[in-house]
């Protein structure tokens, strides 16, 4: 079939126009709304019929393909769509894990921060930071040195007992890989049971389904819907029974000043 480009208003009107048509067309100008202002449509055939169907139009002007041709695209549209929104969601859900400064601004919004509290904030943060290109790099030689005496200074941040545990995992250490995530999650439960915030339980959630499975991850979901209040907070959870967190695909991403992680 041929292709047909750029068809706007003008090439749906026909060579005669009748009263009515002319009168629409003038509202359209009067209110702006002219062919000029209108987005062109490219319409690309689908493939179906012979190359003299294209060429065949009916008498309003519309080619009895586009109708199939649009509804195709329309589907395929919402497809991209829906993948990209899930995309988006997992991307969200895995923000969690190196943002302290972040969560800690949340957890204690309703108490007053101190001076010193926030440059420790601050400085904890800025060590973080400095693990990403090593994390990427998968330098865990030099990369677990460093976990480790940031552990020392801040042993109640689960964020790096689950930075440790993911290092142990990718070099097939399961044994101390899972003591690390364990950790990790016990202290999820203690800021959860503090201070019941959606951040830490989508960070213990994942953690929970790398510990024991898909059943556990689902459960601590269930956990999350009932303590979520809107509708929209509740798709998006369910939504998330379909993820399956891949450690072999981690990355972590430097964004301004917060750290993502993201799989690849």
């Amino acid at each position: 079939m041929k292709e047909l480009k750029k068809y706007g208003l003008e090439s749906s009107i026909g060579e005669s126009e009748n009263l009515e048509s002319k009168k629409f067309r003038r509202s359209q100008n009067e209110w702006g709304y002219g062919h000029g202002s209108l987005p062109e449509i490219e319409i690309r055939p689908s493939g179906h019929g012979s190359s003299s169907d294209s060429d065949s139009w009916n008498s309003s002007g519309i080619n009895p393909d586009t109708g199939s041709n649009l509804a195709g695209n329309i589907k395929e549209t919402c497809k991209r769509t829906t993948m990209m929104s899930k995309v988006y969601r997992i991307a969200f859900i895995l923000l969690c894990f190196l943002i302290p400064a972040m969560q800690s601004c949340k957890q204690n919004a309703k108490k007053e921060i101190s001076a010193e509290r926030l440059t420790e904030i601050h400085k904890r943060d800025s060590a973080k930071l400095s693990l990403t290109p090593m994390l990427n790099n998968r330098d865990f030689e030099h990369v677990l040195p460093s976990i480790d005496s940031l552990i020392a200074e801040y042993p109640d941040d689960p964020q790096l007992y689950f930075v440790e545990g993911w290092v142990y995992d990718m070099q097939g250490d399961s044994l101390l890989a899972r003591t690390a995530y364990t950790k990790s999650c016990s202290i999820y439960d203690s800021l959860i049971a503090a201070n019941p915030n959606i951040s830490d339980m989508v960070n213990r959630a994942y953690i929970v389904q790398i510990l024991y499975g898909m059943d556990a991850y689902n459960r601590a979901l269930d956990d999350m819907l009932s303590f979520v209040g809107s509708s929209r907070d509740s798709l998006w959870i369910n939504d998330m029974r379909e993820t399956v967190f891949k450690k072999e695909e981690l990355s972590f991403c430097e964004l301004s000043n917060d750290t993502t992680l993201k799989n690849r």
